[in-house]
């Protein structure tokens, strides 16, 4: 009986010793899938931060790209149309904003859809300037009316993928070109999707729209619903015009695990003897020992954990000084500002336009930063508090301001700003460009516009005078004469009046020298019927399109028009009577049409091999065109048609 009751305390020992070795075993178990579960977090968050950045990065550099894109859209391209920049000065500016921005392709100006006009082509990309020329022509009547530009996707050029930006060029509202930009994603993907896809069981992947794959780090080009099987998905996206890019980092479930499992391994044989040794002082009270083990057990995983910890923390600080370099050399001086305009951080570019060192930036307003007025009179602070208003809402701006030296000068640059939000907190960051040469390039280029405008009132102004001096001539000589040789002069007099009317027209408008046709015959058939009407009424209709011509082929436009016209009065009609002539110019295509119908008495026998039908075939053929005379009942219908220039 002692001997069994010597073995009840050591059997409930025993059972209470394995029931706590059990306990600490479930724990184990319990712990490590909540520490598999927490590196398994932990690895997603890392991966977010990755892509996250790397989606900043490309949405920034894209979106700078496509500023200076729309400048040239709306600004260089427009003034080259209305003729203010010549064509060699437009290469050389797709040539620097080639050399400028590496990941353009092809620059592609049209004005004709699937025609090129200007063309700058990176070597080795003449795939994608034949894409641009390609899109210009299927999407010429895809713009609404605003100046929003279209992003398509594009093929790959020689494996470099690339995407199309088109850009309305538009003179007075209206579409007069297209710009094209094929950008492409070599750069960026060698620099920020290669990365992601480092290590084993990892991609990348790069999307365009609904599920388009422009680039996969391997050859599978897998769907998304391939993508969420067993895997660990991050994906970010970003807009640019009406295009929407999407990066997808994607890690095997599996590969992770494997990865756990290998870290873990020695943890848990750790653990597993401190659990061995915990049972064998429950069984044989070494306490010390076990106390020892777990000691030595704690110190292992915390330098592990340390070890870790400081890999982690020198990535983090070589990316922070990867980005702080960037932000630093960038060509443009760039601001960051709180949400009250407040400067938290410049640039050193941002240092030499502002003559000021970073000390004497950070802290202030760029009200601060400036003279007292802004060119349109109201004051520096008055001006930022609007821009703070639209800048809150979150409108991207571009406008222009004048800053101030720290030696005092001012100078005149345009300001790129935009809301960006971190976390709970908005900051702004603003672009600043020193546009001083091209004010003053602008200046002298409207100078030399007001001296040739100067200069053509006072030609038109003389060339005026002599036709007056020379129909006052013929005034003076008609008074000594009689009979047909009054006749004669009275014509002669009709056709110099004639050519003088296109001069007076065009002198109203020296800017462009084209003559408005509509008021041109208006004022042409007045002539010739407030001659013929003496005793008699006639009565012009004229029905004319808006259609401006060069002044030489209005001038011979005109004296056509004479003719016809005084055929009409005077040889359709005859003397002492009237009637009504309808005249009509329009456009039909690529040629003008001017029809003269009478209601007279029709041609007349020799009529149409006389002088004045002979001088209107003469001056159609000067403008490259046709005469035909059709015999109406009752009247005669001459119709001219030739090209417009």
């Amino acid at each position: 009986m002692k001997r069994g009751s010597d073995q009840w305390p050591r059997l409930v020992y025993f059972v209470s010793a394995s029931l706590v070795a059990i306990a600490v075993a479930v724990a184990w178990i319990a712990v490590d899938r909540a520490s598999l579960r927490l590196h398994i977090d932990l690895a997603e968050r890392n991966r977010a931060l990755q892509v996250e950045l790397a989606r900043n990065a490309m949405e920034e550099g894209f979106e700078r790209l496509m500023q200076e894109n729309r400048i040239l859209a709306t600004y260089s391209f427009t003034e080259y149309l209305l003729g203010h920049r010549t064509r060699a000065s437009m290469v050389a500016l797709l040539e620097a904003e080639g050399e400028s921005y590496r990941e353009s392709l092809s620059y592609c100006f049209v004005t004709t859809p699937g025609a090129s006009e200007l063309v700058w082509t990176r070597p080795g990309a003449e795939d994608a300037t034949a894409a641009l020329v390609a899109s210009s022509s299927a999407l010429w009547n895809g713009f609404q009316d605003g100046n929003d530009p279209i992003v398509l996707n594009g093929s790959s050029v020689n494996s470099e993928p690339f995407f199309i930006v088109l850009f309305p060029v538009r003179v007075s509202g209206r579409m007069s070109g297209m710009l094209g930009t094929a950008i492409g994603l070599g750069r960026v993907i060698d620099k920020y999707m290669i990365p992601l896809a480092t290590g084993e069981g990892r991609r990348s992947f790069l999307m365009f729209g609904a599920g388009r794959i422009l680039w996969a780090s391997d050859d599978r080009n897998p769907s998304l619903f391939e993508l969420e099987q067993g895997s660990l998905m991050t994906s970010r996206s970003f807009s640019l015009g009406n295009g929407e890019f999407t990066i997808m980092a994607d890690e095997s479930r599996a590969s992770l695990l494997s990865d756990l499992q290998t870290i873990e391994t020695p943890r848990k044989m750790v653990v597993a003897i401190g659990v061995l040794t915990f049972v064998a002082a429950l069984f044989f009270s070494n306490g010390l020992y076990l106390e020892r083990r777990k000691r030595q057990a704690l110190a292992g995983e915390e330098q592990r954990l340390s070890t870790r910890v400081a890999v982690r923390e020198r990535e983090l600080a070589e990316s922070e000084t990867r980005f702080k370099k960037l932000f630093d050399e960038a060509g443009e001086g760039i601001l960051i500002l709180d949400e009250s305009l407040v400067v938290l951080e410049c640039n050193a570019s941002a240092c030499r336009l502002l003559d000021r060192p970073a000390g004497d930036i950070v802290g202030k307003h760029p009200a601060a930063l400036s003279p007292r007025l802004q060119p349109d009179g109201r004051t520096s602070e008055e001006l930022e508090l609007s821009i703070l208003s639209r800048a809150r809402s979150g409108e991207s701006l571009l406008f222009e301001w004048t800053h101030e030296r720290g030696d005092g000068t001012a100078f005149e640059a345009e300001i790129s700003l935009s809301a960006v939000r971190l976390s709970d907190r908005q900051l702004i960051h603003a672009f600043i460009r020193d546009i001083s040469e091209r004010k003053r390039n602008d200046k002298a280029l409207r100078d030399a516009l007001d001296d040739r405008e100067l200069l053509l009132r006072e030609l038109h102004h003389r060339v005026k005078n002599n036709f007056q001096f020379l129909e006052s001539l013929i005034e003076l000589q008609k008074g000594g004469t009689s009979g047909d040789v009054t006749v004669a002069l009275s014509r002669i007099q009709s056709r110099t009046s004639a050519l003088a009317a296109a001069y007076l027209i065009a002198a109203d408008r020296p800017e462009t020298l084209r003559v408005d046709i509509r008021e041109y015959l208006n004022v042409l058939s007045s002539q010739v019927i407030d001659v013929a009407s003496v005793g008699t009424r006639f009565e012009a209709v004229v029905q004319a399109d808006d259609i401006p011509m060069s002044l030489d082929s209005a001038v011979s436009l005109g004296l056509l028009f004479h003719e016809i016209i005084a055929n009409a009065v005077y040889h359709g009609y005859g003397e002492g009577r009237g009637g009504r002539i309808d005249i009509r110019f329009l456009r039909d295509g690529g040629d003008a049409v001017l029809e003269v119908r009478d209601y007279g008495r029709g041609l007349r026998d020799g009529t149409a091999d006389g002088l004045g039908l002979t001088i209107v075939r003469a001056l159609a053929a000067q403008l490259n065109g046709t005469v035909r005379i059709v015999q109406e009942a009752p009247g005669t219908l001459v119709e001219s048609r030739f090209p417009l220039a």
